[in-house]
C-alpha cells in the first residue's frame, strides 16, 4: 500500500541562528554591535569637538556664548574641523592597522574584505567605504536611510559594505607567524 503524504505535517526548513551566521569562516558582527559601535563613534566625535571648543575658548574668546557672531562662528567651524581631523586620524590609523574604528575596537568587531577576510586597503576603507557614501549622503539624505536599512539583509551588509566589498565580523587577532 502506498503511503500518502501527510498534508497536515509542519513544513520543514533549515533554521539559521542569526547570531552565528558565518561568512568565509568568520562570524559576522551582530546588527546591535554595529549600531552600538556607530553610536559610540559619534559620541566620541561630539565629545572631542566640545573639548576642543572648551579648551580653545579658555585661551581667549567667548566661543560658545557668541556662537552667532561672525568671528565666533569661524572659530567654532575651525574647532569642529580640528576635532573631525583628530577623530578621522585616529580612525584612519585603526582602520589601516586593525580594520576598526574606535567604536568597533571597543566592541571587538572589525571591517574586512568580503572575499579574503583580510584588513582593507586604505582606498577601500576610507575612499569607498567612508568618503563616497558620506558624500552621497550629504547630497541626498535619503541615501543614508537606505544605507542603514540594508543592515536587515541576511548577510548584514549595508550599501557602503556592498560598494567597498566589505563585511563586518567579530574581531580576529592577526595570526602569529
Amino acid at each position: 500500500m502506498e503511503e500518502k503524504e501527510n498534508i497536515y505535517k509542519a513544513p520543514e526548513a533549515e533554521l539559521v541562528d542569526e547570531g552565528a551566521l558565518v561568512s568565509g569562516g568568520v562570524e559576522l558582527a551582530s546588527r546591535w554591535s554595529r549600531l552600538a559601535a556607530s553610536i559610540l563613534d559619534s559620541i566620541i566625535l561630539i565629545a572631542l569637538v566640545f573639548v576642543i571648543v572648551f579648551v580653545a575658548s579658555s585661551f581667549g574668546g567667548d566661543w560658545v556664548l557668541t556662537a552667532f557672531e561672525e568671528e565666533s562662528l569661524i572659530n567654532n567651524i575651525i574647532a569642529v574641523l580640528i576635532g573631525m581631523a583628530c577623530w578621522m586620524g585616529c580612525n584612519f590609523y585603526l582602520m589601516k592597522t586593525k580594520g576598526q574604528t574606535i567604536g568597533k575596537l571597543a566592541l571587538k568587531i572589525q571591517v574586512v574584505d568580503f572575499e579574503s577576510s583580510k584588513i582593507l586597503k586604505p582606498s577601500q576603507s576610507v575612499g569607498i567605504r567612508f568618503f563616497i557614501p558620506q558624500t552621497i549622503g550629504a547630497l541626498f539624505n535619503f541615501f543614508l536611510v537606505v544605507d542603514a536599512l540594508f543592515i536587515f539583509r541576511q548577510d548584514k551588509r549595508c550599501v557602503h559594505d556592498l560598494m567597498a566589498k566589505t563585511k563586518v565580523v567579530q574581531y580576529q587577532p592577526p595570526a602569529v607567524d
